[in-house]
């Protein structure tokens, strides 16, 4: 692997681990503070916190909140890659990543989480609501909408990245940021405190590689022409690969083992 490949699989690791800590931390996290709950401790998949002060609505917005911070962080990263914020290369890349990894993630996630387990936060969200049949297909039309923005955006953005010097296929487009997060994800799921290893090792890989799994059928297409799409500047940027690096970092070794805030 060469260098600039290597720092590309880096950012990758960094959008997928912005994307679980922002799950967590600040779309779980940031709710419970807000409907008033007490938080307990976080790690790689779960948000624990006091639900005895906290209404039913509540505790609904809480189990919502990691895919709705997942939806507006991809929101950002599209303006910022329509606005053309800026020219680097890897900073776009990054933008790029993380648009497309939190549509796909957050729309598998709400569309067909409840028939994965009846536990998962989009499951419980319409949990003994009255016409929950409705409101499933509601969630089912909103996963398969992200899902849909999540493709797009890969295919409307992604030859922008494809010089032929640095990616060249689409292969490597589009399954470098599918299998670092699937790595990181199965790390993550191996660390973390658990009583059921292999449940936890399952939910890795879906949470990586099912959930982004468009990803990987996308890279047995062909190339579109690059005529229409924007290039952009490439210059290594320190700053962006130490960031990816250090949130990779918290991500495995400090949110994944547990956080405990009391």
């Amino acid at each position: 692997m060469d260098k600039k490949t290597f720092r590309l699989l880096l950012i990758c690791c960094g959008a997928w681990s912005v994307l679980q800590v922002g799950h967590e931390m600040l779309g779980h996290g940031l709710t419970v503070l807000i409907v008033g709950g007490k938080p307990l401790s976080v790690n790689a998949m779960y948000f624990h916190h006091d639900l005895s002060s906290v209404s039913d609505l509540a505790d609904r917005w809480i189990r919502a909140g990691g895919s709705i911070f997942n939806v507006l962080w991809a929101l950002v990263c599209l303006l910022l890659l329509v606005k053309k914020w800026c020219r680097n290369y890897e900073v776009n890349y990054f933008l790029w990543v993380s648009c497309v990894i939190n549509f796909l993630q957050s729309g598998s996630y709400i569309a067909f989480g409840r028939f994965i387990n009846e536990g998962m936060d989009w499951a419980m969200v319409i949990d003994g609501l009255e016409h929950q049949k409705e409101w499933g297909y509601v969630e089912l039309g909103v996963g398969i909408l992200l899902l849909l923005s999540g493709t797009y955006v890969a295919l409307r953005f992604g030859n922008s990245f494809t010089d032929g010097k640095i990616i060249g296929s689409n292969r490597k487009l589009y399954w470098l940021p599918l299998f670092s997060a699937t790595i990181l994800s199965v790390t993550s799921s191996l660390i973390l405190p658990t009583n059921d290893r292999f449940m936890m090792l399952m939910g890795g890989i879906g949470n990586g590689f099912t959930f982004l799994l468009p990803l990987f059928v996308l890279g047995f297409f062909k190339m579109r022409p690059k005529k229409e799409f924007q290039t952009f500047v490439y210059r290594p940027n320190h700053i962006m690969v130490l960031f990816a690096v250090m949130v990779s970092v918290f991500y495995l070794f400090i949110m994944s083992p547990g956080i405990h805030f009391n």
